[in-house]
């Protein structure tokens, strides 16, 4: 007797075991498949739950070196969903809706983490184009925590993209026009234009890299915690969850290429130790 090939990981003498102790001998492959279903969401759960353990509690490694560890973690993940049949293609949806729901258990900005957005931003403001096509590639909206700073940000793009003079008041207007302004911190926000409108500040470019890792952290942090709430839920249909599992490892090895390319641009870069000065925006 074989292994039925959907039943992964059950030998023969498992099955047989199953067909003489089970009311319908001819049930026995489903019966296995709901086991090792059950086991694998279990796994799913203890491998989300190292790596939202990694990417909070290692102390004393930059994120880079953390990946190695990470990927131990993708290593079984992948490995597992491999073995499974299963997925539609409908659950991107289903794991970044989960994702946000997790995302917006994060703790609150430090301070000098929004201050680190501020001055990045003011200086790509002054800096223009060239600047901006320097960090496009790895640096996203979503990176920045600030309200209003990753509306700012996409303006930026928006601008870039087109071609368009990129300064204060083209990037206000921009602003306004897709309803930045108007958002919770948008006094924050247009007194960062007027801050980058009368100084000029250096590019920080080690900041960027700060913001576009600690970005890829917080992807990271909340796609693992979505799925490990997927697979403890038992709403959670499995077919849906090996689908989620693969969109997982979509966007871990999306983030981990966007945290190689920082650590390479600040290689190939090499700026001039300019002294950067902080922003400090008008009191309200």
């Amino acid at each position: 007797m074989k292994a039925h090939p959907d039943v992964r990981g059950l030998t023969a003498v498992d099955l047989f075991t199953m067909m003489e102790r089970t009311p319908h001998a001819g049930h026995a492959p489903t019966y296995a498949y709901k086991v090792l279903e059950e086991s694998a969401r279990r796994q799913i759960v203890a491998i989300a739950s190292r790596a939202e353990q990694i990417l909070t509690t290692v102390e004393g490694q930059p994120l880079p070196e953390r990946l190695e560890l990470l990927g131990d973690q993708r290593k079984a993940l992948a490995g597992l969903v491999d073995n499974w049949r299963g997925g539609t293609g409908n659950t991107p949806e289903l794991l970044e809706q989960a994702a946000r729901t997790a995302g917006s258990g994060l703790p609150a900005p430090e301070p000098a983490a929004l201050a680190r957005e501020d001055q990045l931003l003011a200086s790509l403001i002054a800096s223009g184009s060239d600047t901006i096509a320097s960090v496009k590639p790895w640096l996203r909206p979503d990176d920045f925590q600030a309200p209003g700073r990753g509306g700012i940000y996409q303006a930026l793009l928006a601008l870039h993209q087109r071609g368009e003079p990129i300064d204060a008041i083209t990037v206000m207007w921009e602003a306004n026009r897709n309803g930045v302004l108007a958002i919770r911190g948008g006094h924050d926000a247009k007194s960062l234009l007027d801050v980058a409108r009368t100084q000029r500040v250096p590019f920080p470019l080690n900041q960027a890299q700060q913001i576009s890792q600690e970005g890829a952290r917080r992807a990271l942090l909340a796609s693992f915690r979505g799925l490990k709430g997927l697979a403890t839920s038992g709403n959670t249909a499995w077919d849906l969850l090996v689908s989620a599992t693969r969109h997982n490892l979509t966007t871990a090895r999306a983030e981990h290429t966007r945290i190689v390319a920082t650590r390479t641009a600040g290689q190939a870069a090499r700026p001039v130790n300019t002294p950067t000065r902080p922003v400090h925006l008008p009191r309200r």
